[in-house]
C-alpha cells in the first residue's frame, strides 16, 4: 500500500499511475494538504488519482490535519 499526499491532482495521479507500474498493490490517497478544496473538487481530485492508477484505494480523511472533509456521500459517490 502506497501513500498518494501530493499538494496537487497532476503530481497525485503521476504517483499513482508509477505506483502501479512499480508493482503497488494499492493506495492509500490523502486530499490535498495545501488547497482546501469545495465537495466537487475533492471528489474530482480523489477520482483522478483513483483511475490513473487503477488499483484499490483506501481514502484517508483527517478533517483536523487537512481542513478537507471526506464525507460519506463523497465515498459513495467515488
Amino acid at each position: 500500500l502506497l501513500t498518494v499526499n501530493e499538494a496537487g491532482t497532476r503530481e497525485a495521479v503521476a504517483i499513482a499511475r508509477r505506483a502501479a507500474r512499480e508493482g503497488a498493490n494499492g493506495l492509500m490517497v490523502v486530499p490535498s494538504p495545501i488547497y482546501h478544496t469545495n465537495a466537487e473538487e475533492t471528489v474530482a481530485a480523489l477520482r483522478a488519482v483513483a483511475e490513473a492508477g487503477d488499483l484499490p484505494v483506501m481514502i484517508y480523511s483527517n478533517r483536523l490535519a487537512y481542513r478537507v472533509d471526506v464525507t460519506v456521500d463523497q465515498m459513495e459517490e467515488l
